[in-house]
């Protein structure tokens, strides 16, 4: 089996716009309260600039933590809002991942295209590697209709030929009123692992939270494996804080990077400072 190494790219944001109430990309904890920038498409809704600190501590046979900070630059009367963010994942006893990342979106309110690319540099125990990863996404409405399409994370060079041309392929789609949204969503891992996943999520303006179940499928192993998130904001003033638990799925025999995983548990910590 080819290794698979998955970004664990977590951003996190919630803003008082009907059309950002839940993003359709599939990040760890895309819980229908807030933004995971999965799907670059997402980030044209960016109301205005800010900084946000997000930490996600697993616990699992080897214990690992994500921090990611960006600095996210809104689209300025309809041009193009960007993210620049650097991200750390650390793996007990093995080393450290450290991806620098850029993304771009535009298009108008309704359909938005976005991108982004990511160098990462794999500074482990059993390995040194050095890769680039872009993504491509779109995210549109009609009425109350969302839905969304990515490329995430596809590997276009690395000194690990393994991972070559790797990525994540997503589809998803979700019914948005002004304070409740439904929605669901399918993807695959390199077409050879298959996952589907469908959340809720309840808005009030200084109060969000919602929930979100999901289940991957392993062919070679005629095996599953079942999900689940829960999580809250609050929104004060220019300050959104955020939290949530749950478990993420992932096959055992993949490595990532170096270590088998199943599932894990995880807490998420998520901090932003609009000005």
């Amino acid at each position: 089996m080819r290794r698979f190494s998955t970004i664990f790219l977590i951003g996190f944001f919630s803003i008082y716009l009907i059309a950002a109430l839940t993003p359709l990309g599939l990040g760890i904890f895309e819980s229908g309260w807030k933004f995971s920038y999965q799907n670059p498409a997402e980030i044209y809704y960016v109301d205005r600039p800010s900084v946000l600190f997000t930490i996600v501590p697993y616990f699992s046979d080897y214990k690992e933590i994500v921090s990611w900070i960006g600095i996210l630059q809104p689209t300025n009367g309809g041009d193009f809002a960007g993210i620049l963010a650097f991200n750390r994942h650390y793996y007990e006893g093995l080393g450290n991942t450290y991806s620098l990342e850029y993304y771009i979106a535009g298009g108008k309110p309704g359909l938005s295209w976005g991108g982004k690319v990511s160098t990462e540099y794999m500074a482990l125990s059993a390995a040194t590697d050095y890769s680039l990863k872009v993504s491509f996404g779109i995210d549109g409405f009609y009425k109350v209709l969302r839905y969304g399409f990515s490329i995430e994370d596809l590997y276009l060079y690395s000194t690990n030929p393994s991972v070559y041309m790797m990525g994540k392929y997503v589809a998803a789609m979700g019914i948005f009123t002004k304070y409740f949204a439904f929605h669901a969503g399918g993807y695959t891992l390199n077409f050879d692992k298959y996952g589907g996943y469908a959340g809720i999520a309840f808005d009030l303006l200084k109060v969000a939270f919602g929930g979100r179940a999901e289940y991957l499928y392993d062919p070679s192993l005629s095996k599953g494996y079942f999900g689940y998130q829960l999580g809250a904001v609050i929104n004060i003033d220019y300050i959104s804080i955020g939290g949530a638990y749950g478990t993420f799925v992932q096959p055992v025999d993949y490595k990532i990077p170096f270590t088998d995983v199943g599932k894990k548990q995880a807490f998420m910590f998520s901090f932003n400072i609009k000005y």
